[in-house]
């Protein structure tokens, strides 16, 4: 079987301006989320300890509803950060509120791994 997960979230326009999501990690293997035209989608710089903005891309709703080629971003997950021992790190990522008049929609796939509570050695046995 598989544990991994689909989901959709939607951020509204017009909410006051701070996060709509707060600083988290995935749990899993991988998370990917497919780029939205609507900015938001933040990272955690572990060396400098700031917060970076994922570019959003002009049209990326447009283009993905056009059958268009859509851009993604791959996000290491805990389960990865446990069984590489800390050499992957687990992206530290959240979302800021949608300034203006359109709403956010983050489509986001994250990979699960069935035990992926074990560790490397044992899930390999």
């Amino acid at each position: 079987g598989d544990a991994s997960v689909w989901d959709a979230f939607s951020y509204f326009a017009g909410q006051k301006p701070g996060q709509a999501m707060a600083g988290h990690t995935d749990p899993g293997f991988l998370t990917i989320k497919a780029l939205s035209s609507v900015p938001g989608l933040e990272v955690r710089d572990a060396a400098t300890d700031r917060w970076l903005a994922v570019e959003a891309l002009p049209n990326a709703s447009t283009e993905a509803a056009a059958g268009r080629r859509q851009r993604l971003v791959v996000l290491a997950a805990d389960t990865l950060e446990k069984w590489t021992q800390g050499r992957i790190p687990s992206c530290r990522h959240r979302v800021a509120s949608p300034s203006g008049s359109s709403a956010r929609l983050s489509l986001v796939y994250e990979m699960r791994v069935l035990g992926e509570g074990l560790n490397a050695s044992d899930a390999a046995a």
